[in-house]
């Protein structure tokens, strides 16, 4: 098995890292450890102006609430990010509506 620092080594490492759905890591049980590993892996690679692509449901307001990642890490975001808000349908909200869920 890998350590966390071996991963975390390794994904520093990648030319483009692509973190989908910022966010619904804060949901789990572990919820404090993942943000943290996830801040500390997204500022090392802001810091060596590592190329990163998030994709969020949560505007970066919700982001910088204490209970996501906090006001530091949204302005930390916001020095390096150009957020990109892509409006549409939601394909899980259709899929559960199709299924009748």
């Amino acid at each position: 098995w890998l350590s966390n620092d071996d991963v975390c080594n390794d994904i520093l490492k990648r030319h483009l890292l692509v973190v989908d759905d910022l966010g619904t890591e804060a949901r789990t049980d572990r919820s404090d450890t993942a943000r943290a590993v996830v801040c500390q892996i997204i500022r090392e690679r802001l810091n060596y102006a590592r190329p990163i692509i998030i994709t969020t449901n949560l505007t970066l307001e919700q982001l910088g609430e204490e209970r996501w990642y906090g006001d530091k890490f949204v302005e930390l975001l916001r020095g390096y990010v150009t957020p990109i808000e892509v409006v549409g349908m939601d394909w899980n909200e259709e899929k559960s509506k199709r299924e009748g869920k």
